[in-house]
């Protein structure tokens, strides 16, 4: 049942119920002010809302939030412009979203404007596009039905039809006077010669379908056009049928997809050199120590570090071996505004000569015999980071040359590849030669020496800060008590004056191995260092009373355990497992040693 409007005359009437009622859809009839005054009776079947209950709709209540303001935007338009289209999804009585091609016109009743228009369910066409973006055959025949524009030349007439959507596409008015000429004007010039080739080619029954562009109002447009050429019994060409799609949007999607997928393989490339990287460096990354030390020597170093760390200054550390550097590098490299890129360190004492180049800058398959596979550079690794090229007085003169124009100017070519490579990376050396030296012997370069040399920093060696000696002592006795699973909590006075008074010519490395030795052959606190250590060509033969022997030592010490546990050998929390050996182990050195409950229970 339709509503009535009393304002309208019978004639008028008559004719809007025909037109209403013949029309399959919604069929609907607004005031300017979105009042619902007529519908068909398919809208009442459709929607599920009886004719009492449409006679209060409005507009609006056919839509949630999310359509409302599109609803609004085609109202306007509908009432400023004449007529819209769109599509929007009406709420039904019983609660479900259905999509709806909406097609409204503008129409004067009584001198009043209203809103006439037509709403189609397209549930179907929504869930054909839907399969449609599964198979790409069929988005590729979804494209080809999708053509914006056609054309229809008949050759025998000499007519040219063009649709309006053609002229728009080419950016021309409607009515333009059409000839070849004109539509190869548009033609961007560097395709005119390809698209005139294969239109006399279609007129040899070629086939055309081909993609070029277009130049239209100053801006580069892409278009697909296809054409089918019918012939006569003569074989001559009589009637031409084409079609025009505007395929800027998806040539562009191509554009960026290619340069995305070129970046995903730049990035997966390095991603892949960074594992492989980290792998090698994660000892050393966990085998860091902090800096120890209170010395005037260190702790000037300390402050040369955060002063430059800030920078992107080129940082040259010198010093002896086992003074510290790598760990001033790092220091530098987590105190700077790079911290949150990698550290990467480049040993260039233990690359072989032949290939330090492609460890540094990189390599193409091929590039070289054994080369198989493409191979990211440190230097690619570091960018935006910091690289540490530890012991740079080892690097071959013929790579300092390649090396000095990465610092000057930030690039370099893989090898076996044109490309020139551009990097952002901070760089920190170190050696422990005399470079001047190593210049005057043709070793160095001495133009890269003073690239390098901007902010040298100097390592004192251990027998320069030999008041930091106790400190690093304590520190290695604690680190190495953990690993070993000792409790040695104190170095003896005389031993601690017998390692102060060494002169240290392996410096704080040779330290941590001298406590590390004196760990592992100790039980009982304090640290007694056995017999005589030798601390390089020197001997440290600390003068201990009640010295005992080592088998004593380690005696007392499982008696001591095997007390504590109640005498259980096995088992969680038994003596074989804080003693950190296997129990048939445990009863081998008890029985070695002579151990025995009843002597040991007294």
């Amino acid at each position: 049942m339709s509503a009535q409007h009393n304002d309208l005359c019978s004639e008028e009437q008559t004719l809007l119920e025909a037109v209403f009622e013949s029309v399959p859809g919604l069929l609907f009839l607004y005031t300017e002010d979105g009042r619902l005054i007529r519908w068909n009776k398919r809208h009442e079947e459709m929607t599920g809302y009886t004719s009492d209950e449409l006679m209060n709709f409005r507009a609006e209540d056919w839509f949630d939030e999310e359509d409302l303001a599109t609803m609004a935007k085609e109202w306007h338009k509908v009432f400023s412009e004449g007529q819209t289209q769109t599509e929007l999804n009406l709420i039904l009585k019983d609660g479900r979203r259905v999509p709806y091609f909406l097609t409204g016109v503008r129409l004067m009743l009584d001198g009043k404007p209203h809103l006439v228009g037509i709403g189609i369910d397209i549930t179907d066409k929504k869930r054909q596009e839907e399969a449609l973006r599964k198979s790409e055959d069929i988005l590729k025949r979804a494209e080809e039905i999708a053509l914006l524009g056609s054309w229809q030349l008949d050759i025998v007439k000499n007519e040219l039809f063009w649709s309006d959507e053609v002229y728009r596409i080419f950016g021309m008015s409607i009515g333009y006077p059409l000839t070849y000429e004109a539509f190869l004007e548009a033609v961007h010039p560097e395709d005119r010669a390809f698209v005139d080739t294969a239109w006399k080619a279609a007129l040899q029954k070629a086939p055309y379908d081909i993609e070029h562009r277009i130049v239209v109002n100053g801006k580069v447009r892409w278009v697909r056009e296809k054409v089918r050429v019918e012939f006569n019994a003569a074989g001559e060409p009589v009637l031409c049928t084409g079609f025009v799609h505007d395929i800027t949007d998806r040539k562009k999607a191509e554009q960026e997809r290619e340069k995305a997928l070129n970046e995903i393989k730049r990035l997966k490339d390095l991603l892949e050199a960074e594992n492989v990287y980290l792998k090698k460096e994660m000892k050393a990354l966990y085998a860091s120590d902090d800096i120890i030390g209170q010395s005037d020597a260190i702790q000037y170093v300390l402050f040369r570090a955060q002063q430059v760390a800030e920078t992107d200054t080129t940082v040259l550390l010198l010093g002896e071996t086992g003074t510290g550097k790598g760990r001033i590098a790092r220091l530098i490299h987590e105190s700077s505004q790079r911290s949150h890129k990698p550290l990467v360190i480049v040993h260039c004492s233990a690359l072989p000569g032949n290939l330090i180049e492609s460890e540094l800058f990189g390599r193409e398959k091929g590039a070289f015999t054994g080369a198989e596979s493409k191979q990211i550079g440190r230097f690619e690794l570091a960018d935006g980071g910091t690289i540490f090229l530890d012991e740079i007085s080892e690097m071959p003169v013929e790579l300092q040359a390649k090396l000095l124009r990465v610092i000057e100017d930030g690039e370099f070519e893989r090898l076996g590849s044109p490309h020139t490579t551009k990097v952002d990376v901070r760089i920190i050396a170190s050696t422990n030669r005399n470079l001047t030296e190593e210049i005057d012997k043709g070793r160095f370069r001495n133009d890269l020496f003073y690239r390098l040399n901007i902010f040298p920093i100097t390592m004192p060696p251990l027998r320069q800060r030999k008041e930091d000696i106790p400190l690093l002592a304590n520190y290695f006795l604690e680190k190495y008590n953990k690993r070993v699973g000792r409790k040695i909590t104190k170095i003896p006075e005389t031993t601690m004056l017998s390692l102060q008074a060494h002169t240290w010519p392996g410096n704080v490395r040779e330290l941590m191995g001298v406590i590390e030795k004196g760990v592992i052959t100790n039980f009982d606190t304090p640290l007694d260092l056995p017999g005589t250590v030798t601390l390089g060509h020197e001997e440290i033969t600390p003068k201990l009373q009640n010295k005992k022997r080592l088998a004593d030592v380690e005696k007392n010490h499982i008696g001591r355990i095997l007390r504590e546990t109640g005498w259980k050998i096995e088992g969680p929390k038994g003596a074989a497992q804080l003693l950190g050996m296997h129990s048939s182990t445990l009863r081998n050195r008890m029985k070695k040693l002579g151990i025995k409950r009843s002597h040991l229970s007294k």
